[in-house]
């Protein structure tokens, strides 16, 4: 049986991708036929991925002569991998691309965001980057809103496969309460920079506190850049906000379920995702969302029904929402129970993983029965 190839980028740094790469290398490295490749850059982060380096360019070829090699000795009948979605980063791929073209295989990718940003844009970058989309088999996105973007491009090989996560005893996760004289806890996880909200996240805290609201907001993640840390900084000192915000800086593993288990809402203001591992998350322990509705989160949360989604990126809707859970028992306990539902229902880590195998299977020449192990 010829073999297929998983080229996986896997923490640090400790993005939803990366995430996601590491449980698949753990389910699919119990199948015989499986050839996986870990990438990891451990001086990679926030601030500095995606930015052209010296040394990112040295890990661009230590990443095309692995993968290459790699292929030339296993002549595998597929490879999946992760696509970038800016165009420099893509062309890392054109080489295992035709590699794999060049004997018989087939590639297929996913695209772990809302869109390619080179898509975007016109000149070289749009025409040599779509040529290079075209190579792929199929491509894996978030959602239908995603997949029909993709096809205003001519791009239609595409398959809609939701994110899954693995809860430690998420089956011991209940519907939760919240008891608006006490203090809550409201809490945010994602890269502390502009274009995931973390300004509109701070405004949102001092709204709340005009609004005498109790609470304690926790934010999780690492930063971008040392501009926003200073203007955010800044502003919760001119506010007055310090006993009101707790930086927790990146949370991994129990660290990260504890926090899930204390937070009573979980807010995510972002301008640019795909489908946030974080708001999964969030459902997964029935805490009540509200967001952006940017990239495939409409795919993901349901409004009304998870939570809320917000259109307008204005601080004062986000607060109406927060105050309207928490002036509503009823409501939040509805969502809290719909979250877990969904949760169950739609993100289990067993459903993701069963989805991508069979996809993969299916755009295999040399099929096989996903209960085939070592």
């Amino acid at each position: 049986m010829k073999k297929k190839v998983l080229i996986l980028s896997v923490p640090p740094p400790y993005g939803g991708g990366e995430i996601r790469a590491k449980q698949l290398s753990k389910y699919f490295s119990q199948y015989s036929e499986f050839v996986i490749i870990e990438n990891s850059n451990k001086s990679k982060n926030k601030s500095n991925q995606g930015k052209i380096s010296i040394s990112n360019v040295f890990i661009n070829i230590r990443y095309i002569i692995r993968n290459v090699l790699t292929i030339v000795k296993n002549r595998p009948a597929l490879v999946y991998m992760s696509i970038p979605k800016n165009f420099i980063p893509l062309l890392k791929v054109l080489p295992v691309l035709l590699t794999t073209k060049l004997f018989g295989g087939k590639v297929v990718g996913e695209l772990a965001g809302r869109n390619f940003y080179f898509l975007e844009t016109k000149g070289m970058s749009y025409s040599l980057g779509l040529k290079i989309l075209r190579l792929f088999n199929s491509i894996r996105v978030l959602g239908e809103s995603v997949k029909s973007t993709l096809k205003t491009y001519g791009l239609n090989r595409n398959i809609v496969i939701d994110n899954g996560v693995d809860i430690p005893n998420q089956n011991k996760n209940s519907v939760k309460s919240i008891n608006a004289s006490s203090r809550i806890t409201i809490g945010f996880v994602g890269a502390l920079h502009e274009k995931k909200g973390i300004y509109i996240l701070t405004e949102i805290a001092n709204l709340l506190k005009t609004n005498n609201v109790n609470f304690t907001l926790e934010i999780a993640g690492e930063w971008g850049n040392d501009k926003d840390k200073m203007d955010i900084q800044s502003y919760i000192k001119k506010n007055n906000l310090k006993n009101n915000i707790k930086f927790l800086g990146l949370i991994h593993n129990e660290t990260k379920w504890e926090f899930y288990k204390r937070i009573d809402i979980f807010i995510l203001p972002s301008y640019n995702e795909g489908q946030p591992l974080v708001l999964i998350e969030a459902m997964a322990f029935g805490i009540p969302i509200i967001c952006s509705g940017v990239g495939a989160i409409p795919d993901t949360v349901n409004s009304g029904y998870n939570g809320f989604i917000i259109e307008e990126f204005l601080a004062k809707k986000y607060v109406a929402k927060i105050k309207k859970l928490l002036e509503d028992k009823l409501l939040y306990e509805k969502v809290s129970s719909n979250n877990l539902n969904t949760f169950a229902e739609r993100f289990r880590v067993e459903n993701y993983f069963e989805n991508i195998h069979t996809w993969i299977n299916a755009n295999s020449d040399n099929k096989c029965n996903n209960s085939h192990k070592n």
